[in-house]
């Protein structure tokens, strides 16, 4: 069974689902969806598609740990996640996943300008902690 982060957003949600072994992060994209009800059917048939048992998303806390709006709206979709999906969900502070991403894009050469990229990244990353986590 393989393990599912998301970086959730209210237009792009980067994804990326780990070997069947649950060792590495083996794909990753971008979910396109400007509706909530849109986004939770593209995660349902990814999950179901993927053979999917862990959902593992991030949580954009402010800086200093409190809930901005943007936190709101992301627990707000996990709970219909949780409503919806029959597996294991997960949750990450994801607070300085985006600075992360940007840095692993200025490495690789590639525009921080570039949303997708960086929204995919950031779900790597996730997965990635997830991950080593697991593995502890």
């Amino acid at each position: 069974m393989r393990a599912l982060a998301l970086d959730l957003g209210k237009t792009r949600t980067g994804y990326c689902l780990s070997d069947p072994g649950r060792t590495i992060p083996s794909r990753s994209g971008v979910l396109v969806a400007r509706e909530r009800e849109a986004l939770i059917q593209q995660v349902s048939e990814l999950v179901k598609r993927e053979d999917v048992d862990t959902v593992v998303v991030g949580v954009p806390y402010g800086l200093n740990g409190s809930l901005t709006p943007q936190t709101s709206w992301v627990l707000e979709i996990i709970d219909e996640l949780r409503a919806q999906l029959d597996v294991s969900l997960v949750t990450l502070d994801e607070r300085l996943t985006t600075r992360e991403a940007q840095a692993v894009m200025r490495k690789q050469g590639i525009s921080t300008r570039d949303k997708e990229a960086a929204d995919e990244i950031a779900a790597r990353l996730l997965l990635e902690t997830y991950l080593r986590g697991e593995s502890d």
